[in-house]
């Protein structure tokens, strides 16, 4: 399992990166599109939409992001979707988390998927407009994060994260994952040219650590509407790994943030 799990995410690490460094930019908004696509039906799915609602949700989701594929930014919509996914993510989410609250009504269920998707599809067109090492070095402590946890929890993990949520994440892995990025973030201030005359040490710090917070919480999240809708997996596109909001749930809860700090310091 572990080593599927292992040779799957090279692979896809290797397929982004192709696309992330060559594909021009309506190639890439297009394959965000197709993804989003792909997530909109396992959010249906877990949120237990009819055939019709999943089609119509995935319809919602792709439309703007294929718009914004060939349109030029407007920095107003973006701020906005970027502040009102931070928002959700800050305020209501772990509210959700703390009391295990359950999607219900058209507008939880379908209003938050359909902020979470388009807001990270386009920070992450965006970014990449900005360049892809932007985006890597945005992405890169969601992934150091993901990693860290999972290793750190294997071996040294004892107490349970959130049981009632997601078992298999224990207190030790998210120490580490705090800790792993943390230590990204110092070497960023110290190699990346012109962060340091930009940005002091501890706030790079601070956001980093802030990084790593979202990305825990955005796979709990998921992990609370795979348990409420009885699964353990988003999917099964992706072996070893699930679905597709299995792979991406980490980038959801932070990729917004990214595309703000850019607008705020680039």
């Amino acid at each position: 399992m572990l080593k599927t799990r292992i040779l799957t995410a090279l692979g896809l690490v290797a397929v982004l990166l192709l696309l992330v460094f060559l594909a021009p930019d309506w190639a890439w908004g297009l394959t965000i599109a197709a993804i989003v696509w792909l997530a909109s039906g396992e959010w249906s799915r877990l949120v237990h939409a009819s055939p019709v609602g999943r089609y119509v949700f995935g319809v919602l989701a792709v439309l703007p992001i294929v718009a914004w594929s060939f349109a030029k930014s407007d920095e107003i919509l973006l701020g906005a979707a970027y502040v009102a996914s931070l928002a959700l993510w800050v305020f209501s989410v772990p509210v959700f988390l703390r009391f295990q609250i359950r999607l219900d009504g058209v507008y939880a269920r379908f209003g938050y998927g359909l902020l979470i998707l388009v807001s990270t599809a386009l920070a992450l067109i965006e970014l990449r407009r900005a360049g892809p090492w932007v985006l890597i070095c945005f992405m890169l402590p969601v992934w150091i994060a993901d990693v860290a946890a999972f290793f750190v929890g294997r071996k040294w993990g004892r107490v349970k994260l959130a049981p009632t949520i997601s078992p298999g994440k224990s207190r030790e892995g998210a120490l580490g994952a705090l800790v792993a990025v943390g230590l990204y973030a110092v070497g960023m201030h110290l190699f990346a040219p012109g962060l340091a005359s930009q940005v002091n040490l501890f706030l790079v710090i601070g956001l980093a650590l802030v990084f790593a917070c979202l990305s825990i919480a955005g796979d709990l999240f998921e992990s609370l509407l795979k348990r409420q809708a009885g699964v353990k997996d988003s999917g099964t596109l992706l072996p070893g790994h699930g679905g597709v909001l299995d792979r991406v749930d980490s980038l959801l809860s932070t990729m917004p943030l990214a595309g703000l700090l850019w607008m705020i310091f680039h």
